[in-house]
């Protein structure tokens, strides 16, 4: 028997170039939490046998996995989520020593799949065909920005030995981050950075298992209706904010991390950058505590833009010395 602490699992990502076959680990995330496991389902037997107890089987119908992993953000890994995230990436060599990746939403519900491999001190497990259903990341003023990610996936399957090795990657703050609104994508670049106190930025991709009468492990895990969303909060210094809620302003929004430049670069630095064409307001909540500076929250949801962008997600991509995903 081996007791041992959570701290101790490795945790290891990789986009797979064929939907749901295994690959070895590209990326070791820097977790700082870890739930996710097989979650078999059955089926309990409810038959009768002449007395007050219940049945006699309870099959297994369904093994997939489930959970999630947190993690703090880096500049390497955050590539083949995102890949993974938007179904479709470009990459292209910029100022000698960068790649930048461009992401753009595959308007299809079978997106690239990632295996998750997890290396502990009672063995190796690795998880085909994970998809992600929904993809956070949150930004404080005085800490390493935080992701999660919640995945489903086939059932585990045990695999060999693997070693957990980090890289040196780049981590943001959230200090690294710029915000800004604009009446339109075209505005965000000459707008002024907003101040906000924390964010959260949030992808819905509402994965769901495909199970069949065949087999126990699930045939397909396709993503549905795609949705950004998003929470954040500043100083309640005037009523901006309050009348975008009440008069159903439409704004476009960018989210702009910024780190230090790239090494043997003038130009380039490592970025994350999100443009949203057209969002709106709402859930409009001020905290009045009276030994405190006053703050107010509220709600954002991203939509189409019919007749403008016509895209939800405008521009996002990702600026570090990866070559490709």
């Amino acid at each position: 028997m081996t007791l041992w602490i959570g701290r101790r699992i490795g945790v290891g990502i990789a986009n797979e170039a064929s939907r749901g076959v295994g690959v070895a680990p590209s990326y070791w995330v820097n977790a700082t939490s870890f739930s996710f496991t097989d979650v078999p389902e059955r089926a309990l037997s409810e038959a009768g046998f002449g007395g007050i107890w219940g049945g006699d089987q309870a099959p297994n119908t369904l093994i997939h996995g489930e959970g999630e992993i947190e993690f703090e953000l880096d500049d390497q890994s955050l590539g083949a989520i995102l890949k993974s995230v938007f179904g479709t990436v470009n990459s292209a060599i910029i100022d000698t020593s960068g790649y930048k990746h461009t992401y753009t939403l595959q308007n299809d519900n079978q997106h690239d799949s990632i295996t998750i491999t997890t290396t502990d001190p009672i063995g190796n497990l690795q998880f085909e065909l994970g998809m992600i259903d929904t993809f956070e990341v949150t930004f404080e003023p005085n800490s390493i920005v935080i992701a999660r990610a919640t995945f489903m996936s086939k059932g585990s399957q045990e695999t060999g030995a693997h070693t957990a090795t980090y890289g040196s990657t780049k981590k943001w703050i959230g200090r690294h981050l710029t915000f800004k609104l604009a009446s339109d994508t075209s505005g965000l670049d000459t707008a002024s950075g907003i101040d906000l106190k924390s964010l959260t930025l949030r992808f819905e991709k509402n994965a769901e298992v495909q199970s069949v009468l065949s087999t126990v492990q699930p045939i397909d895990i396709v993503n549905k209706r795609f949705n950004v969303t998003g929470e954040l909060t500043l100083n309640y210094e005037d009523r901006t904010w309050l009348n975008y809620v009440k008069n159903g302003d439409y704004k476009a929004l960018r989210v702009d991390l910024i780190h230090d430049d790239l090494a043997g670069s003038a130009t380039a630095y490592y970025q994350f950058r999100v443009d949203l064409s057209k969002v709106a307001f709402d859930q409009f909540d001020p905290d009045f505590a009276f030994d405190d500076v006053v703050t107010q929250s509220l709600n954002f949801t991203a939509l189409y833009d019919a007749g403008g962008n016509d895209n939800v997600v405008n521009d996002c991509y990702l600026i570090n010395q990866i070559a490709s995903y």
